[in-house]
C-alpha cells in the first residue's frame, strides 16, 4: 500500500516533465548546417586584365554567346553547354556547366547568378564564375 501511494505521488512530476519537454521541443527552431539557396554561393571569380579590339562587336557577341548558353541551358534540359560567337573578328566563346546532382531549374539559377557576377569584368575578355553547383566561363 505505501507503493501504490508512492507511484501516485510521482505521476504529476512525471507528466509535468513531460510538458516541458513538449514546450521545449515546440520552441527549438530547425537549424540548417547551410543555406538553402545554394546558387547564390560564390566560390571564386576571375576577370581578365585583357580587353577585346572592339568593344562594340565584343559586347554584341559576348551578350549572343550568353544568350546561347542559357538556351541550351534551359531548353535542351542539360548540364553542360559550349557556344561561340565571331563577328568582326571579335571571337567570344563560353562553357558552362553544373553539377550532377542539380536540377535544371537550379542550373539555370546558378547560370543566372554566375552571369551576374561576370558582368562585373565589363569589357575583360575572359572570365570565370565558380559557385557551388555551376561554373561559367
Amino acid at each position: 500500500m505505501n507503493m501504490k501511494r508512492l507511484e501516485k505521488s510521482w505521476f504529476p512530476w512525471r507528466l509535468a516533465g513531460l510538458m516541458v519537454l513538449v514546450v521545449f521541443i515546440a520552441k527549438v527552431e530547425p537549424v540548417a548546417s547551410q543555406a538553402s539557396d545554394r546558387n547564390s554561393t560564390l566560390m571564386r571569380y576571375y576577370c581578365s586584365l585583357y580587353y577585346g579590339r572592339s568593344s562594340t562587336y565584343f559586347l554584341s557577341n559576348l551578350n549572343t554567346t550568353l544568350s546561347s548558353l542559357h538556351r541550351q541551358l534551359t531548353v535542351d534540359r542539360v548540364h553542360y553547354a559550349v557556344a561561340r560567337t565571331l563577328l568582326n573578328g571579335e571571337s567570344v566563346w563560353g562553357l558552362a556547366s553544373c553539377r550532377g546532382y542539380v536540377s535544371n531549374a537550379d542550373c539555370v539559377a546558378c547560370y543566372d547568378y554566375a552571369v551576374a557576377q561576370l558582368r562585373v569584368c565589363g569589357l575583360g575578355n575572359g572570365a570565370h564564375a565558380f559557385y557551388d553547383d555551376c561554373d561559367v566561363r
